[in-house]
Formats: structure tokens, C-alpha cells, sequence
């Protein structure tokens, strides 16, 4: 019995005069059609239908864009310090105008303290994806997966660094041990 319904239903399926012949399957060959759709190709579009829509949704929801603002990775520009927290000392804020400034070119920096020009020297950017292993903390996916190297200087601990908006944040040290370091700096000048 099993085997004839499940023959006859597939002969509906594909054909609309077996469906019409086998009176008393019409009502489950019924069951498969679309109104308004021919039985024959009914039951595959709306088949093909809900794949398309459900591919469709499933795209849409994997597109991701940054609404909280946008990340980069160019440090060029003058960047001001607005937020320092190192070890145990708690976070130090500075205002506006404060004249401790970093201020990247091309391959070079220059290091202000209260306006006065204290080091000058190169850097590079690499990538680098051991930041939540290096300073100690959990780092949200996809942030800080750069590391900034002054002056060729391979042995300090690693800084790393991340651009979200006009905010340049530097991470380094460990945490855990009070040893790790936070500063903030925001962007006065677009490119120097």
C-alpha cells in the first residue's frame, strides 16, 4: 500500500492526468500544489521559490557593516593623547590642547611631550594575531590584529595598535600582572 501511494503521488507530481486518473489520491496530490500553478510544475517552483528566498535572507544576514564607526589601519596624522592607563595607576584623561602628541608620515614619527619635539625615529606596521595571548586580556574578534614596531626595536614587548573613528588606541604590557598599558590619542590632523 505504502509503496502505491508513494508511486502514485510521484506520478501527480509529474503528471497532471495520472493525478486526475487516481481519484482517490487527488486530495494528497492536492496537497502539493500551488494555487493558481499547474500541478505538473507547481510543487518545484514553489520548491525553488523557498530556496531562493531562504538564500537570499541568509545573504543578507551575513553582510556585515561597522555601524559603531570605522576601522583602519593608517596611523598617518597628528594624534593627540587623551587617555593614559599603565599598570595599577589608574586612567589619567587630558584635555584638548595638551601638546603630548604622535605624529606619523609615511614611515616616520615624531614624539611630543607638553609641545617639545622628545624622539624622532621610524616605524612599521605588521600584522600580528597574539594580542589576546600578549597583554592578557580578551580582545573582540577582528580588533587589534596590528602591531606597531619603533624603531626596529623587535625585543620591547609587542604594542599593539588599532584606528576605530578618530581614535588611535596602543596596547602592551601584560594585564593580568599589572604590567599592561592603554593609551588613547585622538586624531587632530589627518595627514602631516
Amino acid at each position: 500500500m505504502k509503496i502505491t501511494t508513494i508511486r502514485a503521488l510521484s506520478e501527480c507530481l509529474n503528471d497532471e492526468a495520472a493525478c486526475l486518473t487516481n481519484g482517490r489520491l487527488w486530495d494528497q496530490c492536492n496537497a502539493f500544489a500551488v494555487p493558481g500553478v499547474k500541478h505538473k510544475t507547481g510543487f518545484m517552483k514553489y520548491f525553488m521559490a523557498t530556496i531562493f528566498i531562504t538564500a537570499v535572507i541568509l545573504c543578507l544576514g551575513s553582510c556585515k557593516k561597522d555601524i559603531a564607526g570605522s576601522s583602519s589601519t593608517s596611523v598617518i596624522g597628528t594624534w593627540e593623547l587623551r587617555h593614559a592607563q599603565t599598570g595599577m595607576i589608574p586612567t589619567i584623561d587630558y584635555s584638548q590642547g595638551n601638546g603630548n602628541m604622535l605624529v606619523f608620515s609615511g614611515s616616520g614619527y615624531e614624539r611630543y611631550t607638553n609641545g617639545m619635539l622628545v624622539k624622532t625615529g621610524t616605524y612599521t606596521l605588521v600584522r600580528d594575531d597574539s594580542v589576546e595571548t600578549s597583554v592578557g586580556l580578551v580582545i573582540p574578534r577582528g580588533q587589534f590584529t596590528n602591531r606597531i614596531i619603533f624603531d626596529d626595536d623587535l625585543a620591547s614587548p609587542k604594542t599593539f595598535v588599532e584606528v576605530l573613528n578618530d581614535e588611535l588606541t596602543l596596547l602592551s604590557g601584560f594585564f593580568p600582572t599589572d604590567g599592561g598599558s592603554e593609551i588613547v590619542y585622538q586624531r587632530i590632523q589627518d595627514k602631516h
